[in-house]
C-alpha cells in the first residue's frame, strides 16, 4: 500500500476517494471507514513532516480533523490513547496549543497507565511553556522525572525543573535538580 511505502500524499488521496465512495450511512458506522479516517490522519501527519510553514499547519489541521472523526466513531478501544496522543501532536504542530494541552491533560486523566505517558507529559509541559504557563510546565516536567524514571525524557524533565528553579532565583534547588539530571 502507499502508506506502508511512505507515500503519504498518495495514501491520503486513495483513502479520500474510498471514503467518498462509501454510502453516507456506511461512513458513520463502517469499521473500514473508521480505520480509513485513522490511516488518512496518519498519512497527513506523515506528509506534514516534510513540509514547512503554512502548508505544514494546514496538513496537521487536516490530520487532526481525521483523527477527531476516528475518535468520534471509535469505541473505548485500546488504541484510543495512541490516537489521542497523535491528535495532540497535530494540534500542537498546527498552532492550536491550548487544544493540544487539553488533549494531553484528558489523555493522562483517562489513561493514567498509558505506556506513552512520558511523551504525553513531555508534550504537555512544552504546551504549557508555549502558553506562558511556566509553573504548570515545571510541575509536569517534575512529574515526568518522578513518574517516568526509566524514560529517556526523564533527565530532560529534571533539567527543565532546574531551569525553572534557576529562573526563580532558587539557586540551591536548581543545583540539586541539575545534579539529579546528571545522575538520572
Amino acid at each position: 500500500t502507499h502508506y506502508s511505502r511512505g507515500e503519504h500524499p498518495q495514501a491520503a488521496e486513495a483513502l479520500t476517494q474510498m471514503l467518498a465512495s462509501l454510502p453516507a450511512n456506511a461512513a458513520a458506522t463502517d469499521d473500514l471507514a473508521r480505520r480509513a479516517y485513522y490511516v488518512r490522519g496518519l498519512a497527513e501527519y506523515g506528509e506534514a513532516q516534510s513540509l514547512a510553514g503554512q502548508a505544514k499547519s494546514q496538513k496537521l489541521t487536516a490530520a487532526a480533523a481525521d483523527l477527531r472523526q476516528f475518535l468520534k466513531l471509535a469505541d473505548k478501544a485500546a488504541e484510543a490513547p495512541d490516537d489521542r496522543y497523535m491528535l495532540g501532536l497535530c494540534q500542537a504542530g498546527s498552532g492550536k496549543t491550548a487544544e493540544a494541552a487539553a488533549t494531553f491533560e484528558q489523555l493522562l486523566k483517562d489513561f493514567p497507565q498509558y505506556h506513552g505517558s512520558d511523551k504525553v507529559r513531555y508534550e504537555l509541559a512544552w504546551s504549557y511553556r508555549d502558553l506562558s504557563r511556566e509553573d504548570d510546565a515545571a510541575k509536569v516536567f517534575a512529574d515526568l522525572a518522578e513518574k517516568n524514571t526509566s524514560s529517556p525524557l526523564a533527565a530532560e524533565g529534571r533539567f527543565n525543573v532546574g531551569e525553572a528553579q534557576y529562573a526563580e532565583k532558587n539557586y540551591r534547588e536548581a543545583a540539586k535538580s541539575y545534579y539529579q539530571t546528571e545522575r538520572q
